[in-house]
């Protein structure tokens, strides 16, 4: 299978999950910032906390909710969203998401705005809320929005020439939001590829942890939420990291034959 038929592939595994198990009532009140875990103590308290590392305090730097204007510009963007997705309101979906970035993965093509509303209702159709769901504050990481650059020009090479992802769509800014959530469900997921070479069909209920980045991204200069594409992006990195590392087993396996002889 090719790696844009594996992207592809995963788009379609990813689309109907990100969009429709994410719905939550009430979105502003679910959303988790780190003041949310702040215990109180009393002034007589004594706290003790070990001296970290370097490498921790970078980690922990990184970590922190973003401040300022254009982090109050991204939570508001996400609560919309949220909101949006749980009242199916297929409008402002279609002003707060990527959506024409998600169709092209689809389709390979842009559409109209129209096009656009009937792709996210078919996406969002089966949407159940979850008011379990736990939205965490967004987290600048723009060092790592070179991703989308890196997996567009993948799939226009994979392209032959039909797919122009990388002249299409520019993605400069990136935040993150982790979504944590946990429960029983029933479920539906099929996926066919058109050469058959790979087939998934599946239903039935049991427990689930859902617990992954979300993302927002700056594309062609507007600040729009990002529910599949960034997830297909790091789904197709472990397939391939996985892809990588059998094949260098194999590899190793072979030579051992051949000395062996």
């Amino acid at each position: 299978m090719t790696r844009k038929k594996l992207a592809a592939f995963l788009f379609a595994l990813t689309a109907t999950a990100s969009l429709c198990s994410c719905g939550i009532d009430e979105p502003a009140a679910s959303v988790k910032s780190s003041e949310d875990d702040i215990t109180s103590v009393s002034e007589t308290d004594e706290i003790t906390e070990p001296e970290a590392s370097e490498a921790e305090s970078a980690e922990n730097e990184q970590d922190q909710p973003a401040e300022g204007d254009e982090a109050a510009e991204i939570q508001q963007l996400v609560d919309t969203y949220f909101k949006a997705l749980d009242e199916k309101d297929y409008e402002t979906l279609a002003d707060v998401t990527d959506v024409e970035l998600m169709y092209y993965m689809e389709n390979g093509e842009t559409g109209t705005r129209e096009q656009y509303i009937e792709f996210l209702k078919t996406s969002v159709d089966t949407l159940v809320s979850d008011p379990n769901m736990e939205i965490g504050a967004p987290s600048e990481a723009n060092e790592h929005a070179g991703m989308y650059s890196d997996f567009f020009k993948m799939m226009d090479e994979e392209g032959d020439g039909e797919l122009h992802f990388a002249d299409t769509f520019k993605v400069d800014g990136l935040y993150t939001c982790r979504m944590k959530t946990s429960g029983e469900a029933e479920f539906s997921q099929s996926a066919d590829e058109e050469d058959d070479s790979i087939s998934i069909d599946f239903s039935g209920s049991g427990s689930f942890n859902f617990d992954i980045d979300f993302y927002i991204i700056r594309i062609n200069g507007e600040w729009k939420c990002d529910p599949t594409v960034g997830t297909v992006i790091d789904m197709y990195s472990m397939f391939s990291d996985m892809s990588e590392s059998m094949s260098t087993v194999s590899d190793d396996i072979s030579a051992e034959a051949e000395e062996a002889e």
